[in-house]
């Protein structure tokens, strides 16, 4: 149940808006993870020469739930971007998920390490 449009089963909850270019084909298929319950919805707000994109996560099973999976979300996104598996991104809304989670990573909490995240493959 990912990667569809958000239906009433669950409680989502929007985590991040995030920004790349219009010329990625087909996005969602990028960041299909089956081990995060997420949705991922184009937006209607997407500025002319790029494609918005709403994430929600399924917060049912808590904040702390949320919170590791938004920041497993951006991480993934992130690392995607950075090996040049994506060209463009760009987090509108949702860096402090992101934050949050490199610094409870590098403490050690919450086993938020890169190494307990599912990568996102290109």
């Amino acid at each position: 149940m990912h990667n569809t449009s958000r239906d009433t089963s669950g409680d989502w909850r929007h985590i991040a808006t995030v920004e790349i270019g219009q010329d990625v084909p087909d996005f969602k298929t990028l960041v299909d993870d089956k081990s995060i319950r997420f949705r991922a919805e184009s937006s209607d707000k997407s500025p002319a020469g790029f494609q918005w994109f709403e994430f929600y996560v399924d917060a049912s099973a808590g904040d702390r739930a949320c919170a590791r999976a938004a920041w497993a979300l951006l991480s993934a996104l992130k690392r995607l971007h950075e090996s040049g598996g994506l060209e463009a991104l760009r987090i509108i809304y949702g860096q402090q998920w992101l934050d949050l989670g490199d610094n409870n990573a590098a403490m050690g909490t919450d086993g938020m390490t890169p190494g307990n995240v599912s990568p996102i493959k290109p």
